[in-house]
């Protein structure tokens, strides 16, 4: 329901904008990876993550829209498992993958600052609604028989997000650019007002397509 919202807004900010004379709609999708620099567990893994926005410019250095983003990571993970035989000799190991996946879709607003004939860097904020999951799957190896599985996950509540992205765009045509993000501030927002304050550091190639 809360990323119905989102949409019906984003229309209605659009709606009202389209009336001005001949707007310009752009598209930009991205790809790559990113590195959590808070997470130590991870920081040896590089994330897929994909992104899509449509937007309309709202002046020459000025932009807003919808944006879609999905990151997913999967590590290998071993222990002790939770269950273990009563009063047996053998300790029964547990040998999985854990999979985190986030996808995300909300506004964002962009302005861009030139820093070269061709060269605009430019931060985008956004606000969206966070999908998160984080789930643990695998065998239990107890002696020689792996047959026994296993799954487990974490509900962390989160109901939406806020940052801060810097990119920059380098311009090949009138309206082909492309785009790079270099670093990201993210804000994970709980039920119960906690947050969750990220850095990452992405490698995010994209292209921005320009319709006038």
């Amino acid at each position: 329901m809360k990323a119905v919202h989102l949409i019906c807004a984003l229309l209605c900010v659009l709606f009202s904008q389209a009336q001005r004379p001949k707007p310009s709609f752009y598209i930009n999708p991205s790809v790559g990876s990113f590195k959590l620099t808070t997470d130590k567990n991870s920081i040896n893994n590089s994330p897929l993550m994909i992104e899509g926005k449509i937007g309309m410019q709202l002046k020459e250095k000025s932009g807003l829209g919808f944006q879609f983003s999905s990151a997913i990571q999967k590590v290998p993970t071993s222990g002790r498992s939770n269950i273990q035989p009563v009063g047996g000799t053998i300790v029964w190991t547990r040998y999985g993958t854990r999979t985190q996946k986030a996808i995300a879709l909300g506004l964002f607003y962009e302005r861009l600052f030139s820093i070269g004939k061709k060269i605009d860097f430019f931060p985008s904020t956004y606000v969206q609604y966070l999908n998160y999951t984080d789930e643990e799957r695998g065998n239990i190896v107890a002696g020689t028989d792996s047959s026994m599985t296993y799954g487990r996950g974490i509900l962390y509540n989160y109901f939406g997000r806020v940052g801060l992205n810097f990119n920059l765009q380098y311009q090949i045509s009138k309206s082909t650019s492309l785009t790079i993000r270099f670093a990201q501030i993210d804000c994970r927002l709980w039920n119960r007002y906690e947050r969750n304050i990220i850095l990452e550091l992405p490698v995010l190639v994209g292209i921005k397509y320009l319709f006038e």
